[in-house]
């Protein structure tokens, strides 16, 4: 929204120079010649006009010869004699002397700037010369062939058409095989690294553990900093409750990368390699994705029970980490913290008159306690939590010992009544619209995102699955294709406008459809830059493909409103076409150029971040350069096919009014 916005208010601020500013600045002449401002009546703006205004004001002032003496100075004259006499001819003397010296300067100075003004237009004139001369050739060859090239698709305007269709249907071919991603991969200069080890591990263990993943870090020559943290919260995309002591997460900042963004690929591969020969350590690199939290390949494997879901996971993941491209693959059901587990008989508890729910409740009392008050102290107030002492649940064999209850007055412990077991529990247990999942995460490298769906998708269809539970993709995919649904409705929604506004102006409805045809002509040019330069079609892309669709009209509009002025004019339409076209080509080779060099900076991809703006910046030059090449030779051709009537249009007007 905001890049529209951007667009939109710019666009209707140029609307506005064009209709009020350009008239008025056109409509001044500025003739620096000599004698202008007499030939036009009139002053004229610039150095000329200075020195025209001065001299004029020279011959007016008062003080000149015995005009200026009037009857005060005649009056004074005769009562205070010669001393105010003479004090008055000093100060008439002093008063021109003061506007001689004043208005020599401003001479001097103007004098200067016009010296300056004639020496930078003779210099500006000397350098553009050569350029200017060649430009002119250039575009006099440019002309004549594209004269040649019209005429000749006049001729053959079928031909044309045909030849555009088979262009477009080649490209329609290609875009399965450009890949598809949610968003171009940042390289911010900064990654994370994840490093686990079995559940239960000491933290002094763990900290002597990832001495060597810090040292390894550090030491590379182009990490500026490394921070560790042992049991942290889990990074964005991953559950946000606070790991054990088994997890450790990195945060590695790069050096200064902007002569090379791309080395960091470079850093994460070497540390990787290296990183993966530590033993009983899973380590897996997590580098973030603008506007989006979730690993770029997820498969959700969707199912009731936990060690089943785990058992299948596990199946998944192997067939995962064979796919090329994918690295750190991960399943998130893991071997959990070990915990006890209790099975009530509940045809015993029943038996002695209590239930399930009173067994439960007494030993949740014994082990966690409950608060029934608090200890007030000033403003606080403190938890008073009554459970069984410390030493009556500190082992296995004495949570078995627990009196859960004394029915007739015997105490019942709770081996009496239950069974107990010890065994792992799950790490985590993740849902998604309320149904139990588990995922398999990954991440990519040197592959695009919709490339490796297909391999996944082929590979799951050999899992046979039980009963009661299915597999599908997730992650980005899932955004990917939520967002390139809705960007395909925006696209869609602004071609519809386009015609609108175009049909509202033309008071046709073919004419707009000529217009429109120039909007396929930019998808040529835009698929086959994205072919050859490898970039895969992501949001940035279709945002590309938005912004086109609203510019490309732009020369085609041009060429058709001149074309019916000339028509109307009473010339055959294939004359009137060449007319507008050639009267229009500078104009139109002008806005292209203008656009797509002002893109230029943008698509080099300089400094970091530039990975987003790059496939934005192609796509709108490669649109705009195959747009108006095209539309300059497709479009006449659409227009001269489609218009029915071959006579002058004064013949057609003068048969209707006499008719």
């Amino acid at each position: 929204s905001d890049l529209a916005l951007t667009v939109t208010f710019s666009l209707f601020s140029s609307l506005l120079v064009a209709l009020f500013l350009i008239p008025m600045l056109v409509s001044r002449r500025y003739d620096f010649s000599e004698g202008s401002a007499e030939r036009d009546g009139g002053l004229r703006p610039g150095p000329r006009a200075a020195f025209d205004w001065l001299e004029k004001e020279w011959k007016d002032i008062p003080f000149r010869g015995r005009s200026g003496e009037g009857l005060l100075r005649a009056a004074a004259r005769v009562i205070l004699g010669i001393p105010l006499g003479v004090a008055s001819f000093l100060l008439k003397v002093l008063a021109q002397a003061f506007l001689v010296a004043l208005i020599s300067a401003a001479y001097a100075l103007l004098f200067v700037l016009g010296a300056a003004w004639k020496a930078v237009a003779l210099v500006a004139k000397l350098l553009s010369y050569p350029f200017l001369a060649v430009f002119t050739r250039f575009y006099s060859a440019v002309d004549d062939a594209y004269l040649h090239l019209l005429r000749a698709a006049l001729s053959n305007r079928l031909l044309v058409v045909a030849i555009s269709a088979a262009l477009l249907g080649h490209c329609v071919y290609l875009v399965p095989g450009l890949g598809s991603e949610l968003m171009p991969k940042i390289h911010e200069g900064r990654f994370g690294i994840i490093a686990e080890k079995a559940v239960g591990t000491p933290i002094e263990l763990m900290e002597e553990s990832i001495a060597p993943i810090e040292k390894s870090t550090g030491a590379h020559p182009l990490v500026k900093m490394v921070f560790s943290l042992i049991g942290s919260e889990a990074s964005a995309g991953e559950t946000s409750e606070l790991r054990g002591s088994n997890y450790a997460q990195f945060e590695v900042l790069l050096k200064d990368l902007s002569s090379d963004v791309y080395a960091q690929d470079a850093v994460v591969d070497s540390l990787r390699d290296e990183l993966s020969r530590l033993p009983d350590m899973k380590i897996r690199f997590v580098e973030s994705s603008p506007f989006s939290f979730r690993t770029p390949v997820e498969v959700e494997l969707e199912g009731r029970d936990l060690d089943m879901l785990q058992q299948i996971g596990e199946e998944i993941e192997a067939l995962v980490a064979g796919v090329e491209g994918l690295r750190d693959v991960r399943l998130n059901i893991e071997r959990g913290t070990p915990e006890m587990r209790i099975t009530f008989n509940s045809e015993k508890i029943a038996a002695l008159g209590m239930t399930v729910n009173d067994v439960a409740e007494s030993i949740r009392r014994k082990v966690r306690g409950d608060v029934p008050t608090k200890l007030a102290r000033e403003d606080e107030k403190i938890d008073i939590r009554v459970r069984a002492s410390e030493a009556d649940v500190r082992t296995l064999d004495s949570i078995k010992n627990l009196i859960v209850g004394s029915p007739g007055g015997v105490p019942l412990p709770l081996s009496a009544v239950a069974d107990t077991s010890v065994a792992p529990g799950p790490s985590e247990i993740r849902r998604v619209d309320q149904r139990r999942v588990a995922i398999v995460s990954a991440n990519l490298s040197g592959r695009d995102l919709g490339g490796i769906r297909e391999d996944i998708e082929m590979r799951l269809a050999d899992v046979a699955l039980p009963r009661g539970y299915s597999a599908g993709m997730g992650g980005q995919f899932e955004e990917m294709e939520r967002s390139i649904s809705s960007l395909l409705l925006a696209l869609l929604l602004a071609v519809f406008l386009v015609y609108a506004v175009m049909a509202a102006q033309f008071e046709s409805l073919i004419h707009p459809l000529i217009i429109i045809f120039s909007i396929p002509l930019a998808l040529i040019g835009v698929i086959y830059t994205l072919y050859l330069l490898e970039i895969p079609v992501s949001i940035v892309v279709f945002m590309g493909g938005i912004v086109l669709a609203g510019v490309v009209v732009n020369d085609a509009i041009v060429l058709v409103d001149y074309i019916n002025r000339m028509r109307a004019t009473g010339l055959e339409i294939n004359e009137a076409i060449v007319k507008a076209c050639r009267t229009r080509l500078r104009p139109v080779l002008m806005t292209t150029m203008t656009t797509a060099l002002g893109l230029t900076p943008m698509a080099l991809g300089l400094g970091e971040g530039s990975e987003v703006r790059v496939p934005l910046a192609i796509t709108v030059i490669a649109g705009l350069l195959s747009a108006t090449f095209l539309t300059l030779v497709v479009v006449p051709s659409v227009y001269s096919a489609v218009s029915r009537d071959k006579r002058p249009a004064r013949e057609q007007a003068a048969e209707s009014s006499g008719g």
